[in-house]
């Protein structure tokens, strides 16, 4: 199916661009070699997001079977009854082994739920582990501490698919992107110039499979942002987040970025002025545009940075006024 639809694509490149057969097989060639890349960081963010979504089963049963035994081995039983057929299940089942088979130490249990804690790297896995050991080797009343750390939990679940949301979200925009700036290069082949069609002329061939390379690219690029550890993800305070992104903003150099979108700006220009020599008019001006957005990008980037910081603040406010969020099990 997938190189059905490749064909498919490739065959509307073909049309859009006014591609040649050879330039048209070059880019079939390229989407066939680019689609093992985009497979390989698609089922990365594909186990990252279940391995969160395993740890997010984990904890909850596990804390609600332990309210309900009181003892960790039990609860481990039922957490591993409960899983699916899986790395986090067999994690479980070391750990249960673990416990079960070990008779010379004297802590027994911690040392078993460390194997679960060296797999998953994940602040809320060690709160739930220190609060069972701590409540079956000296007892105590559990309910309220169980209920803040499974309130503490469920909101650390909703930050993060909120993040596995923006990110998601953040992709679709580039694929948007990518699929726009392809649509107005293809608007522009078919607009009359002088009675000329320059879409056989060989450079423009060239520059449209440059371009059909870079926006593969820039998706393949885009794609890192859903390829993350996402219990990794809140190891880092939020409020350090929020000062690293203000950081940033306030050494924003304006001289230095200046300097970068005027050179972004040179090759655009240089081909607005050939193609006005040349007497391609629609050309130039898709050409004056893009030099035009190179020219402005440092502003526009700023101006996102800016928001970004603001939105921020605006979060770490209402986080302190919300209170702080419960980080002791005992």
């Amino acid at each position: 199916m997938t190189y059905i639809l490749i064909l498919f694509l490739t065959y509307v490149l073909h049309l859009l661009l006014k591609l040649n057969w050879v330039c048209t097989a070059v880019v079939l060639v390229f989407l066939l070699v680019m689609q093992h890349f985009h497979r390989i960081k698609g089922q990365r963010f594909q186990e990252a997001r279940k391995r969160f979504l395993d740890v997010s089963l984990y904890i909850d049963t596990l804390l609600y079977s332990f309210l309900k035994e009181q003892k960790i081995i039990r609860a481990f039983e039922d957490v591993k009854s409960t899983l699916a057929d899986g790395h986090m299940k067999e994690t479980v089942s070391m750990a249960i082994d673990h416990m079960m088979l070990t008779f010379d130490e004297t802590e027994v249990f911690v040392d078993a739920m460390r194997i679960i804690e060296d797999e998953y790297k994940c602040n809320r896995i060690v709160n739930a582990h220190e609060f069972m050991a701590h409540a079956e080797y000296y007892g105590g009343d559990i309910k309220e501490s169980a209920r803040i750390l499974l309130k503490d939990k469920s909101a650390w679940e909703r930050r993060i698919l909120r993040n596995i949301e923006d990110r998601q979200r953040m992709f679709h925009q580039i694929i948007l992107s990518v699929v726009t700036s392809v649509i107005i290069s293809g608007i522009i082949l078919y607009l009359p110039v002088l009675s000329m069609d320059i879409s056989s002329n060989i450079i423009v061939q060239i520059l449209s499979v440059a371009l059909i390379v870079l926006d593969d690219l820039i998706i393949l690029w885009g794609q890192k942002f859903l390829e993350v550890d996402y219990l990794g993800i809140d190891l880092l305070p939020e409020d350090d987040k929020h000062a690293k992104k203000l950081e940033e903003y306030k050494t924003y150099n304006p001289a230095k970025e200046l300097r970068t979108s005027i050179l972004m700006a040179v090759i655009p220009a240089l081909a607005s002025a050939f193609l006005l020599y040349t007497d391609r008019q629609w050309p130039a001006v898709a050409a004056m545009g893009a030099a035009l957005i190179c020219l402005n990008q440092h502003r526009i980037g700023h101006r996102l940075m800016k928001k970004k910081s603001d939105s921020g603040c605006k979060e770490c406010i209402s986080q302190v006024a919300d209170g702080p969020r419960p980080v002791d099990s005992e």
